[in-house]
């Protein structure tokens, strides 16, 4: 998200990190207009990551083939 005044980038929505019941989920007008109600992202082991890693290895992220 970008801010109105200065075009600054930032980035929103690290409330959900927060307790359920702390007082900043419920100001809104403080962050992006919304209340977050959700929970933190589920955490992931080092063995999942280095599964899904193991599927990027033949992606190819350039435009130059011959380059990895």
């Amino acid at each position: 998200m970008r801010l109105s005044h200065r075009g600054k980038q930032c980035y929103i929505g690290h409330q959900h990190f927060l307790p359920m019941n702390h007082k900043f989920r419920k100001h809104k007008h403080l962050f992006d207009g919304t209340i977050e109600r959700g929970g933190p992202p589920k955490s992931i082991s080092s063995d999942e990551i280095l599964h899904e890693a193991e599927v990027l290895e033949d992606l190819i992220l350039t435009k130059a083939p011959h380059m990895k």
